[in-house]
């Protein structure tokens, strides 16, 4: 029922305020308002699992790309991991050839990868790209051991595409070149040998306190002084920390001491160790690497040709040279220039017989004739040594004593080109010894080497010589055990019975800033270096250091008790290592050496800096074969898509 409205005593009329579907309005807005946030919160929820579901998808198509370059490195890892001992120089051809097998795939889009848990198709990726910086075209002048590969992959997984990148490095650098000192064996060091840069153990690393020398008639004589050190950024390449021990006990043996010991043995904190497989270690291969550098010295010869030399003369090098000089002086007689177009072979004259006391005139005559032309070739063939122009074989012992020979100079190897931009090239030039190399220097003027040199004897050195040489010598090791001779690890001696290669009393330095670097087939002997010589502890002179790289194929034994031992460069050797070394002074005793022992790394009478310029920039050419080669992967980076650019890269996060 309506109500009437009511007139007030002004006279107007006033009506009562209408309450008719305002409980309808409010059920209305209240419909309205919860409508309003279902659609909100069912909003908010669809786009949440929308973006889920997007930030899924992009996941997994960076998990899904990421496949496809894996993939791709373990294929080109496969395809490398079939040459063997592989020639450096026919890695850029090798690598070349899988950069085109894989383009193929490609370009026909046959190389696709697919997610177990997809198999509708919906997710795929693939490599879109690859990218090989050529050697032979690139005119780089980096490191010729290095080779660079860069992967793209594109994945898409429910219309999310995502693009990654990932770059290679193909090394064939001999890894031995990498430390300071190691051994693929055991490596041993006894006393208070100082050590800057990285060392390696292919099986224990041994540290002592005690340096064990020999003296005069006495044997198995020690020094107790301080424990071996590396410097502060220098790492240890080990198996396990159960490969390290300290007096003989594993660092490790009293977990909470491992640091301490480890500080107080090597001078290295716990960080600083590095565990390494051995199985990865980048091994050379001497023998075949030996082949390839004779090849390098042969004119119109090919590498198998040479090889199939080397298996007929049943693998022994001394045979193989034999066989090359006969050949080329066959050659040389039957050309009319008297030269062989194989390889130039020179002998030393010989002298002729002097003269008996009742010699007739004619005889006179012809022993003077004949002294004349023995010095005529002497005199041509130390030219001939002064200024080397092409390879040459050199048949029997040469020895250089400082005054009949003093040089052996190529000027074309490592030319002094400062200031003149030209761009360094590879040297290819090779002296052959058919036998010993003798420095036998008495003078005080340094016998200077220039060249690579091939030995099939043995090499030593007395007296001063400055080297810029690559030297390979390869008279083998022998096995049998020596009187005296240090024994190894297992109690069984691991010496040769002849050194093959003897620095003794020897001062050797770099030459115009290139040093030595030298291979052995056998065991290498440094001994008695600046002996007793107590002015020179602490010095960083260049001239009291040896500049160079030594590896041995046998096992070594370095010394720096009462001789000083500074090496710039590194020393490894594929059997065991011992260094033993003592800080302080010495000098000569009775029965043993008389020591002055000092608290400080820095009076150490053993030294060793590691310097890989030595080798890397000044001595390409002389690079050993590896049996296999070392793949380095980069980090992963996004490829990504905007507006101001096609492509733009940056780290993966």
């Amino acid at each position: 029922m309506s109500r009437k409205p009511q007139k007030p005593d002004s006279g107007k009329t006033v009506f009562w305020k209408q309450e008719q579907g305002s409980a309808l309005v409010m059920v209305m807005f209240v419909v309205l308002l919860l409508t309003v946030l279902g659609v909100a919160v069912l909003s908010a929820t669809i786009g949440g699992a929308q973006r889920t579901e997007l930030r899924e998808n992009d996941v997994q198509s960076l998990h899904l790309a990421q496949k496809a370059l894996d993939e791709s490195i373990a294929y080109i890892s496969q395809e490398l991991d079939r040459h063997q001992d592989i020639d450096p120089k026919q890695l850029n051809d090798v690598l070349r050839g899988i950069r085109d097998q894989l383009q193929l795939q490609i370009n026909n889009k046959n190389h696709k990868v697919y997610t177990e848990l997809d198999q509708t198709g919906s997710a795929s990726a693939r490599l879109t790209n690859i990218q090989y910086e050529d050697k032979s075209l690139s005119g780089s002048n980096e490191l010729p051991t290095l080779y660079h590969i860069t992967l793209t992959a594109q994945a898409t997984v429910n219309g999310v595409t995502r693009e990654l990148q990932q770059k290679l490095t193909v090394d064939t650098f001999p890894e031995f070149l990498n430390y300071a000192l190691g051994s693929e064996h055991n490596l041993t060091l006894n006393g208070a040998s100082s050590i800057t840069g990285n060392i390696y153990s292919g099986q224990l690393l041994r540290l002592s306190q005690n340096a064990e020398y020999r003296y005069n008639s006495s044997s198995d004589l020690k020094q107790q002084t301080l424990y071996p050190a590396l410097s502060s950024d220098g790492k240890a390449y080990v198996q396990s920390m159960d490969s390290i021990s300290k007096e003989g006990v594993p660092v490790n043996a009293d977990i909470k001491n491992t640091a301490d010991n480890l500080e107080e043995s090597l001078g290295i904190p716990l960080e600083n160790v590095v565990i390494k497989n051995n199985k990865k270690f980048v091994q050379i291969n001497l023998e075949e690497t030996m082949i390839d550098k004779v090849t390098e010295a042969l004119n119109h010869t090919s590498r198998d040709e040479v090889q199939q030399w080397y298996q007929a003369q049943n693998k022994n090098v001394s045979s193989l040279i034999g066989q090359i000089a006969e050949q080329a002086k066959k050659d040389a007689v039957a050309d009319d220039s008297g030269q062989s177009p194989l390889i130039h072979v020179a002998t030393k004259p010989v002298p002729p017989a002097n003269p008996s006391s009742n010699a007739t005139e004619a005889e006179l005559q012809d022993f003077d004739a004949r002294s004349k032309l023995y010095r005529k070739q002497m005199a041509e063939l130390d030219s001939t040594f002064k200024n080397m122009q092409d390879s040459m074989l050199f048949e029997g012992d040469l020895e250089l004593d400082g005054t009949t020979f003093n040089q052996i100079n190529y000027p074309d190897k490592n030319p002094d080109t400062f200031g003149q931009n030209i761009p360094q090239t590879e040297f290819k030039k090779w002296l052959i010894v058919h036998g010993d190399l003798i420095i036998n220097n008495t003078s005080d003027t340094p016998v200077q080497i220039k060249t690579n040199i091939i030995i099939t004897g043995k090499m030593i050195v007395k007296g001063k010589a400055d080297m810029d040489a690559t030297i390979y010598v390869m008279s083998p090791a022998s096995t049998t055990e020596t009187s005296g001779s240090p024994a190894g690890t297992d109690g069984q001696s691991s010496a040769p019975t002849v050194y093959t290669t003897i620095l003794q009393d020897a001062t050797i330095r770099d030459l115009n800033e290139n040093g030595l670097v030298l291979m052995s087939k056998g065991g290498i002997l440094l001994n008695r270096f600046d002996a007793f010589n107590n002015k020179a502890i602490g010095s960083d002179s260049a001239a009291q250091k040896i500049r160079g790289f030594f590896y041995t194929e046998s096992s070594a034994w370095l010394y720096g008790v009462g001789s000083i031992f500074s090496l710039e460069g590194g020393f490894f050797a594929r059997g065991n290592l011992t260094v033993n070394a003592v800080a302080g002074t010495a000098s000569a005793g009775g029965s043993s050496i008389q020591f002055n022992l000092s608290s400080s790394l820095d009076d150490s009478r053993f030294q060793v800096k590691y310097n890989d310029q030595i080798f890397t920039a000044q001595q390409p050419s002389g690079l050993p074969r590896v049996k296999q080669v070392d793949i380095k992967v980069g980090k992963l980076e996004l490829v990504k898509k905007d507006s101001s650019s096609d492509a733009e890269k940056a780290s993966q996060p």
